[in-house]
């Protein structure tokens, strides 16, 4: 790291994790990912991968003793009907059981327990799934990881992906 400079890596646990700003700190540089989504494994289709999670780095403006919740997304995962904490879409049911889920979003939200659009202050995307043909990259851009048959679509800032 670089010195005069304190970083702290937040890993998935599935529960919302609170940092306070330390005092003196007025500003945080961030990056933050979104998890991807799973390919389908059981596809009778190869190359069935999940679309990666967005990327978003920057800086922001915080207050000395303020709370933030941090949310990290779980990657995709196949044959579930379990939701996926970050918000991950649940893949549709198929003969081989349930396809894959996109990954969840990760972000940072004003407020200890707060995790509404309306207290996000970043949000990544998490990955489309993959099911007969890879999913979509997080991210606004919705950039495709490769084939183009039912392939699951990343999410924007203002709708999940479909």
């Amino acid at each position: 790291g670089v010195e005069g400079f304190n970083k702290t890596l937040f890993s998935y646990t599935g529960a919302h994790q609170t940092y306070t700003v330390p005092a003196g700190v007025s500003s945080l540089n961030f990056k933050v990912w979104g998890a991807g989504g799973a390919g389908d494994l059981f596809s009778v289709y190869t190359n069935s991968y999940g679309g990666a999670g967005d990327a978003v780095i920057g800086a922001m403006s915080v207050t000395p003793g303020e709370k933030l919740n941090i949310v990290v997304g779980r990657g995709g995962t196949t044959q579930s009907t379990a939701p996926i904490y970050g918000g991950g879409g649940i893949g549709a049911y198929s003969s081989n059981g349930y396809v894959s889920n996109g990954g969840g979003l990760s972000g940072i939200f004003k407020g200890e327990n707060s995790y509404t659009q309306g207290s996000a202050l970043v949000i990544a995307g998490g990955g489309g799934a993959g099911s007969s043909r890879d999913g979509f990259n997080g991210g606004p851009a919705r950039s495709h990881a490769g084939g183009s048959y039912n392939r699951g679509y990343a999410g924007t800032t203002s709708a999940g992906g479909c």
